[in-house]
């Protein structure tokens, strides 16, 4: 999963950062051309202008290892210049490692070399304009140079550049700056992009002139142990300390006004505090350093993650959760093998809560979730990727339900023991796309497994065709002859796979697995465990309790 990034963020300095296709036609791709090793597009037939297009994607269309492009081709018995490569050209060439760009290219479109394997980047001095994520997710490219010539840069062009080293500007250049290695505005207002991958770089001290952290500035910066913000500094864009996992602590400065989202502070795994500088009227934390609150919206805006399984209680008095404030995000398999199943168990949310952010819980190890009554609506991917999650209740003011709330939640979706629980006595409407079309919250396994409990005298309702969403849960009972606590953060979290159960429980203690008569089959001590077992009806015993379990 990839974070939302603000758009027409203006960088401070001699040009600006832009929305660059909305400046020029998108082309024709339909209309595209082949000619030695790449697809093109006519720009301009009168000036004989052509633009490289993406290739086919088969056989001998790829664009794959070290390519070059020509200054001119001949099309037709006409010679035309190369001066753009168009939107996507490249994007998602896997084996893509260099692209040799001629001094005759003006213009790189959105997302044109995103996902490649690009070993280096490098824009010449011809290329005048960059779209927007031009070069987003070049998580192998090693150096970062930027000719003179660059006056215009679409949004977030370098985020996800995972394994920069270092980065170079021309003196020259108009646009950006660079010190120490580090990418700055023109000015050395915005901090747009610190290299990640300097095992020797320990500690960066901002410049007192920075007054802006890019989106994605300090991401997978995982060696460094200490920023120094500068008083002076004023805003903190989305991403910025992701995965800075060795960073000891985070002091935000007196001067910040404003914090893109929480997705700034993924993963700090090291970090064991938040601290706001005396003075600071904006932002304050609360349960010694744990959350970061700003004070004027009540609202959590970061969830300090930690790998101890506690319950975190947030303060009465709060009222919004924000957006990704506790979103964990696994872009690799390292990442998923250290961080998944780790992390807080539970997340009590308090009686004064009015509002979810969008991505707010997605990724965390919860096993249970109570919204409050106060809270109307839950946003798209509220718990998405909450694998354990295997019970959640939504309150009597629940009025509206988000895309993909429960997607790849894997226990509700997978165990019999799950449950949601709506107190709401009309069933909550489906949100709208921007089609206009119904958004789907729910996965389709969830209304096989899951069993959703509701208020008895709305059982009707929530059954009746017109509940889009709600009227295909299989098994719908009344709430009030149901306990409410019947899954709890203290239960496992069971999931069945293809010929085999996985097992992950919050402590330690016995967990043994039975056949429906009563034959023991297996028993151990892990807290997390998978076993193969053929298909049928098993009981799964953990804590003086017992679960059922299907394998397929």
């Amino acid at each position: 999963m990839m974070a939302q990034t603000s758009a027409n963020a203006p960088l401070q300095g001699n040009a600006t950062e832009v929305n660059t296709q909305g400046s020029r036609p998108r082309p024709d791709y339909s209309k595209k051309f082949k000619e030695g090793k790449f697809f093109y597009y006519i720009i301009d037939e009168a000036a004989k202008t052509v633009g490289v297009a993406p290739a086919n994607g088969m056989d001998d269309d790829m664009y794959i290892k070290h390519m070059e492009i020509p200054e001119t081709i001949k099309h037709m018995g006409n010679t035309y210049t190369v001066t753009e490569i168009g939107p996507a050209a490249f994007s998602n060439c896997f084996y893509l490692l260099s692209v040799k760009i001629p001094n005759t290219v003006k213009y790189i479109g959105d997302r044109a070399f995103t996902g490649t394997a690009l070993e280096s980047i490098t824009i010449p001095d011809g290329v005048e304009e960059i779209g927007d994520d031009c070069y987003n997710g070049c998580i192998k490219a090693k150096q970062l140079t930027i000719g003179k010539g660059l006056k215009v840069a679409g949004r977030d062009p370098f985020i996800g550049c995972w394994d920069l080293q270092n980065i170079t500007v021309d003196p020259a250049n108009p646009l950006y700056a660079s010190k120490d290695g580090i990418l700055y505005s023109k000015d050395m207002v915005t901090l747009i992009k610190c290299p990640a991958w300097r095992t020797a770089v320990t500690e960066v001290t901002l410049p007192s002139t920075v007054e802006k952290l890019g989106n994605g500035a300090f991401e997978y910066c995982e060696y460094i142990t200490n920023i120094k913000l500068n008083e002076g500094l004023k805003e903190i864009g989305a991403r910025a300390f992701h995965m800075c996992v060795s960073l000891k602590t985070l002091r935000i400065p007196a001067t910040v006004e404003k914090i893109e989202d929480g997705s700034a502070f993924v993963l700090l795994r090291d970090c064991k505090q938040y601290e706001v500088a005396e003075g600071n009227t904006h932002f304050e934390t609360m349960l010694d350093g744990q959350l970061l609150v700003d004070k004027a919206e009540k609202k959590v805006v970061s969830i300090l993650y930690t790998m101890a399984t506690d319950k975190l209680t947030i303060p009465e008095g709060i009222e919004a959760i924000g957006d990704k404030a506790m979103m964990v995000i696994y872009e690799n398999n390292d990442t998923e093998y250290d961080y998944r199943g780790r992390g807080r168990y539970c997340v009590e949310l308090p009686s004064t809560l009015k509002k979810v952010g969008v991505f707010a819980f997605s990724g965390t190890n919860i096993r249970s979730a109570k919204v409050p009554d106060g809270v109307e609506t839950i946003p798209q991917g509220c718990f998405d990727d909450c694998k354990k999650l295997n019970y959640v209740s939504l309150g009597k003011g629940c009025k509206y339900i988000g895309e993909g709330v429960f997607n790849n939640c894997d226990a509700m979706a997978s165990s019999a023991n799950s449950v949601l629980r709506v107190y709401a006595v009309e069933p909550p409407a489906l949100l709208k796309d921007k089609e206009g079309k119904d958004v789907k919250p729910f996965e389709e396994k969830m209304f096989l497994k899951t069993t959703l409990q509701v208020p008895s005298a709305s059982l009707d309702k929530y059954q009746a065709v017109a509940a889009k969403g709600w009227s295909d849960f299989l098994k719908v009972v009344a709430l009030e002859e149901q306990s409410a606590e019947t899954i709890s953060a203290d239960a496992p979290a069971i999931v069945t796979l293809d010929g085999a159960l996985s097992v992950s429980t919050p402590k330690a203690g016995l967990v043994t697995i039975y056949t429906v008569d009563g034959k023991q089959l297996y028993s151990t001590m892990q807290s997390r465990f998978t076993v193969e077992l053929p298909q049928g009806i098993y009981l799964v015993t953990y804590m003086g309790k017992s679960y059922k379990a299907l394998v397929r």
